[in-house]
């Protein structure tokens, strides 16, 4: 584990440095996540494009099992206990989504996105939590930011104005 732990670090050290801010090309568009989940089951949606038209935004919808997230189950079997790690998850998605279609060189692309839970706000601009299994989370969010090189800026906005996510994160897509 620690050889494991000190080739990852050469590795990243062996790459270029990040952009600066200032210097970073901003995605054009809106991006949001959510997630949602009831009980018994749950989903996760997004979007990015054009906010004026649900027909001119690309978006994607997927739906957690105990099959495929069994983590988002550990909590009295009730995914709706533990919707801060399925926002998470949700941003994660979207990174993966927005990666291979805007990366660029060292962080030389910015992703200006929203989300309904403040908390991941924080954890998403510090890069760092100190509950399982959102650190997990948070590692793997980062790491794929550096595997697409994009900075990804999120802003807490209310839940009345993530309507489309919500939308989608209840895994309905009438109307996209």
């Amino acid at each position: 584990m620690v050889l494991f732990c000190l080739q990852y670090i050469y590795d990243k050290i062996q790459t270029s440095p990040p952009v600066t801010a200032e210097f970073r090309t901003e995605i054009r568009g809106q991006t949001k996540t959510d997630a949602g989940a009831t009980d018994t089951d749950a989903g996760l949606g997004g979007w990015h494009g054009d906010p004026t038209n649900k027909c001119n935004v690309e978006w994607r919808m997927i739906p957690i099992t105990k099959a495929t997230h069994p983590w988002a189950y550990e909590r009295e079997n009730n995914p709706q206990r533990l919707i801060a790690r399925l926002e998470l998850a949700a941003d994660i998605h979207m990174v993966d989504f927005l990666g291979p279609r805007h990366g660029g060189k060292a962080g030389t692309f910015l992703v200006p996105a929203r989300t309904d839970n403040q908390g991941n706000q924080y954890i998403i601009s510090k890069r760092y939590t100190a509950t399982y299994p959102n650190a997990c989370l948070c590692m793997e969010l980062t790491e794929k930011l550096a595997k697409y090189n994009l900075y990804l800026r999120v802003q807490h906005e209310d839940r009345t104005n993530n309507t489309w996510a919500d939308q989608l994160a209840g895994l309905d897509p009438t109307g996209f």
